[in-house]
C-alpha cells in the first residue's frame, strides 16, 4: 500500500493549484491535500472547483488545532508568510514555503530560530534548486566544460496589471518586482558565483515599490552578476552563464521549463539540451522535502536555512539601495 501524505494549504491561489496538481507526479507515494486555510472566498472557491479537499477553513489556529496533516504548503503573499511560518513551527508542523521565505533577513532568521527551537523541517520553496533544468546546469560548470565563470545575467519580467491595490504594487503585501520576481535570478547568481561582495542597484519606483530593478553584483572571485526584474515591461526571460571557455543559454522561461539549454563551447561544438518533465515541476520540491523529512532533518542540504538568509539579504541591501521600505517589515 503507497504511503499517504497529508498536505495543508495556506493560501490556496494560483500558485497553490499548481502545487496541487504536480502533487500527483510523486511516484511511490499518495501525495494529497487534506484541508486548505482560504483567505479569500472568491480564490478559495476557485481552489474548490478544481479540487476536493476534506476541510476547509478560514482561520489558521483552527486549522493548527485540529491536526489533520502531515505538513504544509505556504502559498500567501510573501508578506505574511513570517507569522504563518512561526504559527506552524510553533505546532511542530513541516513547512514548504514559497519564495521569498520573508521580507527581511530579520524575518528569516527568526523563521531559523523557531525551526532550531523546535526542531521541526522547514524550507523555502525555491524550487528551480530542484528542477533538472539547472541541476544539469550545475553539472556542466562542475565538470569545467565551459571553465571559470567570470559573469553572469539573468532577467525575469512580466507586466503585471496595473493596479495600485493588487499584490504587485502594493507595499503592505510586499509588492514590488524584487521580492516577486527579482528573487529567481538573485537566487541563480548566488547559487552559481556564492555570496556577493559588493552590490550596486538602481530601481524605477512606483507607489513606494520597485516597478523594475536592475542590480550589479560583484563575487568573491571577480565575477559579476546581472540581475534585472520588472512588472512594467516584458523582456526576454532567459539566463547565460559566461565562462572562459564557453558558455551556457538557458533559454525562456529559464525558471520554469525552457525550450532548451545551449552550451556553447568558444569557436567550437555547439550542444543543445531540451528539458523534458512531467507538470510543472514543483513535485521536485517536494520529494526533497520527504527526503529529509525521512532522515529526520529541520533544513535540506539543497536548499540550506543559511541560503536563505544570505539570499533574503542580498535582497534586503537592494531595497537599502533602491529606497524600499516596508510597512510591515
Amino acid at each position: 500500500m503507497l504511503k499517504e501524505v497529508k498536505w495543508g494549504i495556506i493560501g490556496p491561489g494560483a500558485i497553490a493549484r499548481e502545487f496541487t496538481d504536480d502533487l500527483r507526479f510523486i511516484k511511490g507515494e499518495n501525495h494529497f491535500v487534506k484541508a486548505i486555510v482560504g483567505h479569500g472566498k472568491e480564490t478559495t472557491e476557485k481552489y474548490l472547483a478544481e479540487n476536493k479537499v476534506d476541510l476547509v477553513y478560514y482561520d489558521l489556529d483552527e486549522f493548527i488545532n485540529g491536526k489533520e496533516v502531515d505538513c504544509c504548503y505556504i502559498a500567501t503573499p510573501h508578506a505574511q508568510h513570517y507569522e504563518t511560518c512561526l504559527r506552524l513551527l510553533d505546532a511542530k508542523i513541516p513547512v514548504l514555503c514559497e519564495k521569498p521565505l520573508a521580507i527581511s533577513a530579520r524575518q528569516v532568521s527568526e523563521i531559523i530560530k523557531k525551526s532550531q527551537e523546535t526542531q521541526t523541517f522547514f524550507m523555502e520553496g525555491m524550487w528551480i534548486r530542484c528542477l533538472p533544468s539547472i541541476l544539469k546546469v550545475l553539472d556542466i560548470i562542475k565538470s569545467g566544460k565551459i571553465g571559470e565563470i567570470h559573469s553572469l545575467s539573468a532577467r525575469l519580467t512580466y507586466k503585471a496589471p496595473f493596479d495600485l491595490n493588487n499584490r504587485y504594487f502594493n507595499p503592505e503585501l510586499g509588492g514590488g518586482a524584487t521580492l516577486d520576481l527579482g528573487v529567481y535570478p538573485a537566487y541563480l547568481a548566488y547559487l552559481i558565483l556564492g555570496k556577493p561582495e559588493s552590490i550596486k542597484a538602481s530601481s524605477k519606483i512606483i507607489n513606494d515599490v520597485d516597478g523594475s530593478t536592475t542590480a550589479i553584483l560583484t563575487h568573491k572571485s571577480g565575477a559579476l552578476s546581472v540581475i534585472e526584474s520588472s512588472f512594467i515591461s516584458r523582456g526576454a526571460n532567459e539566463a547565460i552563464i559566461f565562462g572562459d571557455k564557453g558558455s551556457i543559454h538557458i533559454s525562456e522561461p529559464w525558471n520554469e521549463k525552457p525550450l532548451s539549454v545551449t552550451v556553447q563551447i568558444y569557436y567550437g561544438p555547439k550542444e543543445v539540451i531540451s528539458p523534458e518533465w512531467d507538470g510543472k515541476g514543483l513535485y521536485f520540491e517536494v520529494q526533497e522535502m520527504m527526503k529529509c523529512l525521512e532522515e529526520n532533518k529541520i533544513e535540506s542540504d539543497l536548499l540550506t536555512h543559511q541560503g536563505s538568509l544570505d539570499l533574503v539579504r542580498i535582497l534586503d541591501e537592494i531595497r537599502k539601495q533602491t529606497g524600499v521600505i516596508y510597512p510591515n517589515e
